[in-house]
């Protein structure tokens, strides 16, 4: 399946709850996703209408909002 997400969902170990964050910039499938120092990162991914991406969003936990890091990743 390839569904290609723009939806977040952040969940909160002290809380233990789901919450959802905003949107991504890209919508992605088969993305790669971390957590470091209270943000969140979207590495890659692939899109139908573009094939595999080659780029880095950031979200601020704390900002509430997107970076986009690098848009070519080699």
């Amino acid at each position: 399946m390839n569904t290609e997400l723009q939806s977040v969902d952040v969940y909160d170990p002290v809380t233990e709850r789901w919450t959802q964050a905003s949107d991504m910039q890209a919508k992605r499938a088969h993305v790669g996703v971390t957590a470091v120092n209270g943000s969140i990162y979207a590495v890659g991914g692939w899109t139908e209408k573009d094939g595999a991406l080659a780029t880095v969003e950031k979200y601020s936990v704390t900002e509430v909002c997107y970076f986009i890091l690098c848009t070519d990743v080699e």
